[in-house]
């Protein structure tokens, strides 16, 4: 009883998403998102379906714990990984064994570039009400930059 007096619930958080364009690509994509968890990949059932043959048919999921919105992996084929500030914070690599059965999820935050396999995905907002405009926030340092 004590513990559900003293625990706080968190608003949901949206999320605003910017696809990078792939080579030869005009433009990019950008998506809002009014609810968390978002699942990434190539199925039709995904919330963003990303058409490219590197991307899993499940391959990640954003989503919120508390006040922060966390990536995972979901046991995809060709991983992915974040990339804060120009450094790599963290690549999400294959696993086998009993490696896949442990969740790989790490915080991610505004600006962060992401790559579900080779697409460069920029989080460009989170919040409890982020619009679909600009973020007003610089974007990623260097976006045609490849890391995976």
């Amino acid at each position: 009883r004590l513990q559900e007096q003293l625990r706080i619930v968190q608003p949901p958080m949206q999320i605003r998403l910017r696809r990078l364009p792939e080579p030869g690509e005009p433009d990019g994509e950008d998506r809002v998102f009014a609810q968390l968890p978002v699942l990434l990949g190539r199925s039709v059932v995904c919330d963003w379906q990303l058409d490219n043959g590197q991307i899993s048919q499940f391959h990640a999921r954003l989503y919120q714990v508390g006040n922060q919105v966390l990536m995972e992996d979901l046991w995809s084929t060709n991983g992915g990984a974040i990339i804060r500030d120009g450094s790599l914070v963290h690549r999400f690599q294959p696993r086998t064994g009993a490696e896949a059965l442990k969740p790989q999820a790490l915080p991610v935050r505004p600006r962060d570039l992401i790559y579900v396999a080779t697409t460069r995905v920029v989080i460009e907002d989170i919040g409890t009400n982020v619009g679909a405009g600009a973020s007003g926030g610089p974007r990623h340092p260097d976006p045609e930059r490849q890391i995976v």
